[in-house]
């Protein structure tokens, strides 16, 4: 993972690889409301729907909709 951070020194530091080498598992990293969002398709309130849509407030109000066809 490449980016702007206020840590320099995480620059360049593949996470990924650390992560995949430390747990045996593929890894990938995602914000929090896509997370929740799949994880009510796929095992939540929303498994088996064509559309569902995610309101989550935490520190901050994030808002997601995800759509089938």
């Amino acid at each position: 993972m490449l980016g702007i951070s206020a840590i320099p020194y995480i620059h360049h530091f593949n996470i990924y690889e650390e992560l995949e080498a430390l747990f045996g598992l593929p890894v990938t990293i995602e914000n929090d409301a896509n997370c929740a969002g799949l994880a009510e398709i796929y095992e939540g309130a929303a498994k088996g729907k064509k559309k569902c849509f995610l309101s989550l407030l935490g520190q901050e109000l994030a808002e997601q909709f995800f759509s089938q066809w």
